[in-house]
C-alpha cells in the first residue's frame, strides 16, 4: 500500500468472524502506512487473568487492581499514551498514570458488567506511531435472591438448632454468576 498522506484518512481493515448457527462478531481497524519504520508495540495483563469464553476479552473483578505490561520497539525519546474505550467512570484512579510503559487501574475504578478496550500508542522521536489493543470485561457480582444458613439434615431451610451440637450451612439457591 502507498504511505497514507500527511493529515489524510487512514485505510479501513474489517474482519468478520462467524459459525453456522452462531452470531458473527467484527473488529474494525484504522491502518495509516508511513514510509517511516513503525513501532513495534505489545501488551499483556499481569496475573494470569481468564480469557472470556465468548469474546475472548480477559476477566478481571471490579474490587481488583489491573495490571498491564508493554513494549515498544521505538527508540529512546519515544511517547507512550495509555487510553480505555469506553471512559472510566468518574473517580477512577491510574496509580502509574498514563504514559509509562506500566498501566495500573485502581481497585473500584472499572464498572462492573463493563467491556474496555485498552489501547497503548507509542510514538517514535520520528512521528511514526503504532497501538496495541487489549479487551478487558469486568465481572459482576453474584446475583439472586438472599442466602441463608440452614441446619444440616433437616426438612426444608430450618434457621435454628442447639448450640455447638448442629451443624448449619450456607445456601445460595437460585444465584448466578454472570
Amino acid at each position: 500500500l502507498p504511505p497514507t498522506p500527511p493529515g489524510g484518512d487512514p485505510y479501513m481493515f474489517t474482519v468478520t468472524v462467524g459459525a453456522a448457527g452462531k452470531a458473527t462478531a467484527a473488529f474494525t481497524m484504522p491502518v495509516t502506512v508511513s514510509a517511516a519504520p513503525i513501532p513495534s508495540v505489545t501488551v499483556a495483563a499481569q496475573g494470569g487473568l481468564p480469557a472470556d469464553a465468548g469474546t475472548g476479552a480477559l476477566a478481571t473483578n471490579p474490587g481488583a487492581q489491573l495490571t498491564v505490561s508493554s513494549s515498544c520497539s521505538a527508540p529512546a525519546g519515544r511517547a507512550l499514551a495509555w487510553s480505555l474505550d469506553p471512559a472510566p467512570p468518574a473517580g477512577a484512579s491510574y496509580p502509574l498514570g498514563l504514559s509509562g510503559p506500566a498501566l495500573a487501574v485502581a481497585p473500584g475504578s472499572l464498572a462492573p458488567g463493563a467491556t474496555y478496550t485498552l489501547r497503548l500508542q507509542c510514538t517514535a522521536p520520528s512521528g511514526a506511531s503504532a497501538s496495541a489493543y487489549l479487551q478487558v470485561r469486568v465481572n459482576t457480582p453474584p446475583s439472586g435472591p438472599p442466602c441463608a444458613a440452614c441446619r444440616v439434615g433437616a426438612d426444608g431451610c430450618v434457621k435454628s438448632g442447639l448450640a455447638l451440637v448442629d451443624k448449619f450451612e450456607w445456601a445460595c439457591p437460585h444465584h448466578a454468576d454472570a
